[in-house]
Order: C-alpha cells, then sequence, then structure tokens
C-alpha cells in the first residue's frame, strides 16, 4: 500500500507496485523506501523468512552490526541478496534512507546459492556476480 509516513522531523515514503502478468509470476511486490532518517543510528530486524534483493539507492553500502557486539559490522556494497535469519539482525539506519526490495514468487535466490554449496546470511552482489549468474541459469 503506497504511503507516506510523517512527523514534523522525519517524513517518509513508502511505495509498492504489484507487476501485472508476465512478470507478476516472479514478483510478488516491488517496495520503495525514501527519506528514512530515524533519530537513532541501529535498529534490530526481526526475522521474517524470506531471502530478497535489497538495493541501497542512496550509496554504495549496507551496515549489519554484530549482534553483542554493535562496534563490529560487516559492510555489504549497494545491491545485496538479504537471506533468510533465525535470529534478529542489527542494521545502521543511515543505510537506510533511500531503499528498494524486491518479493520474488515462484523464484528463490536461495535456491541457486544452495546449489553453489552456499548458505549466506547476507551477499553483495556486485561481489559475487550472483545476479547475472542466476538469470542465466
Amino acid at each position: 500500500m503506497p504511503g507516506e509516513i510523517s512527523n514534523s522531523t522525519h517524513p517518509m515514503i513508502y511505495r509498492t507496485y504489484t507487476p501485472q502478468p508476465p512478470l507478476a509470476a516472479f514478483v510478488d511486490v516491488f517496495g520503495l523506501y525514501e527519506g528514512y532518517n530515524p533519530p537513532h543510528a541501529k535498529e534490530r530486524r526481526l526475522p521474517d523468512g524470506s531471502m530478497e534483493p535489497v538495493i541501497n539507492l542512496r550509496e554504495d553500502m549496507f551496515r549489519i552490526y554484530n549482534r553483542q557486539n554493535h562496534n563490529q559490522y560487516h559492510s555489504y556494497r549497494g545491491c545485496m541478496i538479504s537471506g533468510t535469519q533465525s535470529e534478529f539482525i542489527v542494521i545502521d539506519t543511515a543505510c537506510q534512507s533511500s531503499i528498494m526490495g524486491i518479493a520474488f514468487s515462484g523464484l528463490n535466490p536461495g535456491a541457486y546459492l544452495a546449489q553453489r554449496g552456499e548458505h549466506p546470511n547476507h551477499v553483495s552482489l556486485p561481489d559475487e556476480g550472483l545476479f547475472l549468474q542466476y538469470a542465466s541459469s
């Protein structure tokens, strides 16, 4: 559902797009967050069982922090596949100010990664070239 969430200090736009056939056979929804600038630097995201690409439209980085030590983090370049999680993750909210995500239907990037013997929680697509390899398989 498209919308705009705002208060006096932190306006945010949230848009979704549900594609029509034939793309609807592969993609449930595209989502866009723009202007997400909360007053806190980090936040926890709960697991939801999904695996989807997330594209940072503002900068070329995502940071995911160690759950126990928030001074340690892994950096992922601009577009990544966020894998299925069994526990919460800690993310840098500055990297979330303008992002796009894709929720697939019937197409599972996790199946491709499992074929390669990989079971990552997060993978940076530019580093692995996974998008091109997955699309050609």
